[in-house]
């Protein structure tokens, strides 16, 4: 089992309930859970830039 920790609020998170954000490579920079990345998400939506799933 892959686990690892938010960025954000620093708590054990597993991999299919976390967010990896990078910019231009292929390792991701931060990882944060999915209650931290909600804003960003609710954003990104509103903007039309990624959709619901």
């Amino acid at each position: 089992m892959y686990i690892t920790k938010c960025d954000i609020c620093f708590k054990e998170v597993e991999y299919d309930n976390e967010i990896s954000i990078g910019y231009l490579s292929p390792v991701p920079h931060y990882s944060i859970c999915l209650k931290c990345a909600k804003p960003i998400v609710q954003f990104l939506q509103k903007h039309g830039l990624i959709e619901k799933d």
